[in-house]
């Protein structure tokens, strides 16, 4: 088997910005409060009820009245999907008319840049911080900063023990909607086996790790053997690998790209370069970013997504640190993810609008 896990310790930190739509990237079964499989899965400080749909709730509802501020740190600000959460997140605020939201312009994972952001929020008195972390344990002393001075401290896909709420997506969910679509596709089109597959996902984002390995699952239980195992998460480590994956297994026919889309829109350059028609071919990602629900919509090699829907990730960042502040047992908030293919085009249309607004 052709096997490159521990890629991600050789690359440049940075090259993991291309997967920034793991907005963020990122999770696995959970701990806590929140829901097995979430992108985070820690205990929150408060204990309630199921969280409104993000937002779902009027300004009296949420605000009551009252005026908050809410920072949020993204340390890939330069990825589309991530803007597009923010300008979400953003709306969500001005629509409701009682929240500012600060955003954090951290780019290539850069941690300072990330700690000097918080840091001004927590000099300014901001209500609620919302961060995805470089590095938790790097953060630990800012948190607790934050939270001796009644700052609201959650999480977006990354769990940081004494955390007061969190946002994310099902991780696990993601993944089983991939294998199950899989598996429906191998029994239709490769009932009898004879070809080989590939699942690369991010090995030091083991929060993330149902988004491949109930996909792979499938492989293995169809009879497929995985010839490619690795970490990639870029257009660029997609092309290679798939490249010299299909020299060395020319029968190489699935790729499933667990980490994000960028490595699956790679792998579908690939498979163009060798001539291999589109129609034998199944590659699946996570999170739905704009270029892989358009090479879905045109029905090449790209075969689905399971698409992370950005909006309601915007709107549960303002929600959930509001509920957060408010301390009702409503902060901890996990987005649904949709299988993005042709069968449903109003959907996939839906999805690709997403990125318009």
């Amino acid at each position: 088997m052709f096997k490159t896990r521990g890629l991600a310790r050789t690359l440049t930190l940075a090259a993991l910005v291309a997967g920034a739509t793991m907005l963020a990237a990122c999770s696995t079964s959970a701990e806590g409060t929140t829901p097995s499989g979430s992108g985070n899965t820690g205990t929150s400080t408060s204990v309630g009820g199921t969280p409104p749909v993000p937002g779902s709730e009027s300004a009296k509802e949420l605000c009551a009245g009252k005026k908050y501020t809410v920072g949020f740190s993204h340390p890939s600000s330069e990825a589309l999907a991530v803007q597009v959460v923010e300008e979400y997140a953003k709306k969500r605020g001005a629509d409701l008319g009682c929240v500012k939201v600060l955003i954090d312009a951290t780019t290539d994972l850069n941690l300072e840049t990330q700690r000097a952001a918080i840091e001004s929020w927590i000099l300014q008195g901001v209500d609620a911080i919302v961060v995805r972390p470089v590095d938790p344990d790097a953060l630990t002393r800012l948190q607790q900063d934050a939270q001796a001075k009644n700052i609201k401290w959650l999480t977006y896909t990354n769990h940081m023990k004494g955390q007061d709420g969190s946002v994310g997506w099902s991780t696990d969910n993601a993944g089983h909607l991939m294998a199950d679509d899989l598996s429906a596709w191998l029994k239709k089109n490769y009932p009898k086996g004879g070809i080989s597959g590939a699942v690369v996902g991010v090995s030091a984002q083991p929060t993330l790790s149902g988004q491949w390995d109930f996909p792979k699952k499938s492989l293995t239980s169809a009879g497929i053997p995985v010839v490619l195992d690795a970490d990639c998460w870029t257009q660029e480590c997609g092309l290679n690998l798939t490249e010299t994956a299909l020299q060395e297994h020319p029968d190489l026919r699935v790729f499933i790209a667990g980490s994000t889309d960028d490595a699956g829109i790679g792998a579908a350059k690939a498979f163009a370069n060798a001539g291999i028609d589109p129609s034998k071919v199944y590659i699946g990602g996570m999170d739905g970013s704009q270029q892989a629900l358009a090479e879905i919509q045109k029905g090449s090699y790209y075969k689905t997504t399971a698409a992370i829907k950005l909006d309601l990730l915007g709107y549960s960042i303002v929600d959930a640190a509001i509920h957060a502040v408010k301390q009702d047992g409503l902060s901890n908030m996990v987005t649904p993810n949709e299988l993005a293919s042709l069968a449903d085009p109003a959907a996939l249309q839906g999805l690709i609008d997403v990125y318009k607004k």
